[in-house]
């Protein structure tokens, strides 16, 4: 009697399609939960990246003025520089070089330092993008996706209980006898 309609071994496909479906809902909503866990992480790697690189620019800065300073006290002290100290040891020639050389390293040095700060801001920036479309958009999303597949999944189980009850209800009217 199953088969009148033609819905034998169909019912069996139907809820095979409908657990199949149900499965991959729920895997979908497990990377949903993953990309929220792994974007809280990100957001919280790039504070604390973002307050090292501020720590230590604001180090950085500090030690620029410091140096400025003793630069400015340097010019108006005492009337030896580092050149005459050198210029004792080394020939005339030399003692240029080596001094204009110690300038390049520090120069170079804190140049890089500061380089490399900026890199970490930067840095903390691109985590925070990253947190930003882990925790919000994709998630967002794929919360859409499941829904529309789930309303989908729904409307078939409806259908298919729907055609149940046609099926049965034809089934009833076959083996009703005919009063006519």
């Amino acid at each position: 009697m199953n088969d009148i309609l033609g819905f034998g071994p169909e019912k069996e496909e139907l809820k095979a399609i409908d657990q199949h479906v149900g499965d991959r809902l729920h895997f979908v909503s497990e990377v949903r939960e993953f990309m929220r866990e792994r974007g809280d992480m990100e957001a919280e790697f790039a504070r604390k990246l973002e307050a090292l690189s501020k720590k230590y620019s604001t180090r950085l800065d500090k030690l620029s003025k410091e140096r400025g300073r003793r630069s400015v006290s340097a010019q108006t002290g005492p009337s030896w520089t580092v050149d005459d100290a050198v210029a004792n040891v080394l020939s005339p020639g030399d003692a240029e070089k080596t001094v204009s050389s110690e300038r390049q390293k520090t120069d170079t040095t804190t140049e890089a330092w500061h380089a490399i700060l900026k890199e970490t801001e930067r840095m903390a920036k691109c985590h925070d993008m990253l947190a930003e479309l882990l925790c919000r958009t994709l998630p967002d999303g794929l919360k859409a996706l499941v829904h529309r597949k789930d309303d989908a999944r729904k409307k078939v189980g409806l259908a298919f209980l729907f055609s149940h009850i046609i099926e049965s209800v034809f089934i009833s009217l076959v083996t009703v006898p005919c009063i006519f």
